[in-house]
């Protein structure tokens, strides 16, 4: 198992008129003993082939690896479906040019026009419709997909109608179930994974999925937010899902996936050690030593 970063945590700056390179935030992270990477290029501009080439020539630079990046999601919230399918076959492309292991995606393209409205069998087939012709290009290309575990916000379901397709196991299995590919698996998120399943479900999740965990995104949280926080900073209990993913016969990385904060300059080497340390107490975890 090795330890991964998604680096475009690091792109935005303290001045929100600055914005750090790819380069910067891969050197940033490589000097901190980070040498696998979660990237993903800003694809949403004319210039979207010079970002992917700008990416890959930063780590061939830095001779590190791009393993995972994450495509574009919740269309409904943002885009035109024709605009978020452009972005969807982009997001491929870059996979396929950066030579990724996977790509993420979410199965939660669905918009309720009202909570009671909610049908799962129509969100099933929306999100497969709008996904699989991608999946497909990306699997036809050597990229493996993974579909994210999810957790349903219910205070937005309550204000909006909006509900994120696959925030339950059974829609999770089901997704799975409907592309019917042993390349297409699981990127499980630990902290949607304790939000949508519970300190105890999500045990039973991992148990139940198994082998069809490929990649993880590693954060933790507190209370009901989705903090995307340091492991060790929330409520969850890394000696017991770090075990369970050893159980499993998991045989991928661990993937932090940081989302929100602005770290100044000066106090981002010290970050990005404590997270590499971090990191490396969870493997020893893993691998059955004290943490």
């Amino acid at each position: 198992m090795n330890l991964s970063i998604n680096a475009n945590y690091l792109v935005c700056t303290r001045d929100p008129n600055r914005f750090r390179t790819a380069g910067e935030c891969l050197a940033l992270c490589r000097r901190a003993g980070f040498r696998t990477f979660d990237y993903s290029p800003y694809l949403d501009c004319d210039s979207w082939e010079e970002s992917i080439d700008a990416v890959i020539r930063a780590a061939d630079a830095l001779d590190v690896e791009l393993e995972q990046s994450h495509a574009p999601y919740n269309y409904y919230a943002k885009r035109t479906p024709e605009h978020f399918s452009v972005l969807l076959d982009r997001s491929v492309e870059a996979a396929i040019r950066m030579k990724n292991r996977q790509l993420v995606f979410h199965m939660d393209e669905y918009h309720a026009p009202s909570p009671d409205a909610y049908d799962p069998d129509a969100a099933l087939d929306r999100a497969y419709e709008a996904l699989a012709p991608h999946i497909e290009k990306a699997l036809a290309n050597g990229v493996r997909v993974a579909l994210e575990t999810i957790f349903e916000d219910r205070i937005t379901v309550g204000k909006t109608g909006r509900s994120h397709f696959g925030g339950t196991l059974d829609e999770l299995l089901r997704s799975l179930d409907r592309f019917r590919h042993p390349d297409v698996g699981c990127c499980w998120d630990f902290g949607h994974a304790y939000l949508a399943y519970g300190r105890e479900g999500q045990l039973d999740a991992m148990r139940t999925l198994g082998s069809r965990i490929i990649c993880t995104h590693t954060h933790d949280n507190y209370y009901t937010k989705d903090l995307h926080l340091m492991p060790f900073l929330g409520e969850q209990c890394w000696e017991r899902v770090m075990r369970m993913l050893a159980e499993i016969g998991y045989r991928g990385n661990l993937t932090y996936e940081f989302v929100y904060g602005r770290l100044p300059d000066r106090l981002i080497p010290a970050f990005l050690g404590y997270a590499h340390d971090t990191g490396e107490v969870l493997i020893d975890l893993f691998e059955g030593k004290e943490g």
